[in-house]
């Protein structure tokens, strides 16, 4: 018997109802089989120990634990997926630390949506007691901030449909079967090959769930930040440079990247010129205002301002290297990432498993 749920969700007063017509039973009797697949550079036993492998254990679900060691993440996914014994892919990243009830969460909303081919959630930075955490979280959980991939790194909303600006790579699940027919992601871009992926996959049935959490930690000092952003602005560039997904918001801190470094070519010029950076400033301020739940001290909150600037430049400057680089160097870039070595490590076996 077929049954109708609907999901009512109110977002950035958007009022939208989802249907997804299914069998809500499809898996009440049978058990979902999760590959849990992780990638990291160098895999140090001792240090990355995965401690929340023992706390997702679950009598209601079974599941593996695959890791692959090598230069690049798309190959060494791509390769973990095709090693994987499970029904479903659960990609994660060596720092993603999960929630316990991670798995039971995917689990309840397949039950929901059985159809559902892609099925992700946010991930939220951990709280740590230093100077810049609360701007971090300020900045992550803001759409000044962080713009259109908001909900990415926010709890928002109600189970719905998602684009890739809602879903991330470091909490993604995937149908096994549909992941190896798409082909998987692409080894030439790295980060944000789920970009490419999930736009792929518009008009496949692909979910955000707002509950399914996972927590990594804010980078520690202002440099790795910058870089941080940096490298997500490098990123976007080598996305757009090698499939053409055209997407204008995110040149807005490249022109605002161009606008401040050529700033010493007006000094002498009218004070309009000036008018982007104070916009800029006054709706820093703004959030801070709007966002008083983050507690920031007097000193955070008058250092916010510029922690947003030097974030959206570093992500603009990034923007603007990438298509450089990409443009200019884009046939050595295609081909050096070919020939990777991957070493796959097994971390934990399914409970029947043969192997």
């Amino acid at each position: 018997m077929l049954s109708c749920f609907y999901t009512i969700s109110l977002l950035n007063g958007d009022f939208t109802i989802y249907f997804t017509i299914g069998a809500p039973g499809r898996f009440l009797n049978s058990l979902i089989k999760i590959s849990i697949l992780i990638v990291t550079k160098n895999w140090n036993k001792e240090v990355q120990n995965f401690s929340y492998i023992e706390e997702l254990k679950d009598n209601n679900l079974d599941f593996e634990v695959l890791l692959a060691e090598g230069n690049n993440p798309s190959s060494q996914r791509n390769l973990l997926a095709k090693s994987a014994s499970g029904d479903y892919l659960l990609f994660l990243d060596d720092d993603s630390q999960p929630i316990v009830k991670l798995l039971e969460r995917y689990r309840d909303t397949l039950n929901l949506y059985p159809e559902t081919d892609v099925l992700g959630g946010p991930s939220l930075l951990i709280r740590k007691a230093n100077f810049l955490d609360g701007i971090s979280h300020l900045f992550f959980s803001s759409a000044f901030g962080i713009g259109p991939v908001k909900s990415r790194y926010n709890s928002l909303g109600a189970i719905r449909k998602a684009t890739e600006k809602d879903l991330i790579l470091c909490n993604l699940l995937v149908r096994k079967d549909f992941f190896l027919k798409t082909k998987g992601f692409s080894r030439n871009l790295y980060p944000g090959e789920e970009n490419e992926f999930l736009k792929n996959q518009q008009g496949s049935n692909v979910l955000y769930d707002p509950e399914a959490i996972v927590y990594r930690e804010a980078r520690d000092s202002l440099f790795l930040f910058w870089k941080q952003m940096f490298s997500y602005g490098k990123g976007r560039a080598k996305h757009f440079t090698l499939n053409n997904f055209f997407e204008y918001v995110f040149l807005i801190p490249l022109f605002f990247a161009l606008y401040v470094v050529s700033l010493p070519l007006f000094v002498d010029r009218h004070p309009i010129f000036y008018f982007p950076i104070l916009l800029h400033f006054f709706c820093s301020f703004a959030t801070v205002l709007v966002h008083k739940n983050e507690n920031l001290t007097i000193t955070q909150k008058i250092l916010s301002p510029f922690f947003f600037f030097s974030g959206h430049i570093s992500y603009g400057l990034g923007l603007m290297a990438g298509f450089l680089k990409h443009n200019l160097l884009k046939k050595s870039n295609r081909k050096s990432t070919q020939h990777q070595k991957v070493q796959i490590h097994k971390l934990k076996n399914f409970k029947k498993s043969s192997i």
